[in-house]
């Protein structure tokens, strides 16, 4: 038998076990190993919610700034809407005045009618009976249609 085959045959495996300080050393190794292991992850996972906390945080700030451009643009729309309607209002002023040059060049009276050369020349505009008989009211006229 060779000092190989010696070494072999003796069981090291079971070397400490019947040793309580060898008993008790492994056990806190264990112990210690696995309260590395939760502080590790511990960490992992404070990581993870400090980055999740910056992402929410960056996300309501842009969620802001856009909040914000929608406000400018809405408040843009109704400006630019008031804009047209007081256009559409003016030029249905002009039409009439340019119907009352036409008429009193004509000697025809103070009736008022639109022609339709002048409504083709201003297609885009949308003039009901309503608006042109308010318009003719100001200036003191009767529609007839």
């Amino acid at each position: 038998m060779t000092l190989f085959d010696g070494f072999l045959n003796s069981s090291h495996s079971d070397c400490g076990k019947n040793g309580p300080e060898t008993n008790e050393e492994m056990r806190k190794d264990a112990i210690s190993l696995l309260a590395e292991e939760l502080s590790l992850q511990k960490d992992v996972a404070d990581d993870n919610l400090q980055r999740t906390k910056a992402l929410i945080t960056a996300t309501k700030k842009t969620s802001s700034h856009y909040q914000k451009e929608a406000e400018k643009c809405n408040a843009g729309m109704e400006t630019c809407e008031e804009a047209r309607e007081k256009a559409e209002a003016g030029l249905i002023e002009e039409l009439l005045e340019a119907e009352l040059t036409i008429k009193e060049g004509q000697g025809i009276g103070t009736s008022c009618r639109l022609f339709p050369w002048i409504l083709l020349l201003y297609k885009d505009v949308n003039l009901n009976d309503t608006d042109i008989t308010n318009a003719c009211k100001t200036k003191n006229l009767n529609f007839h249609n």
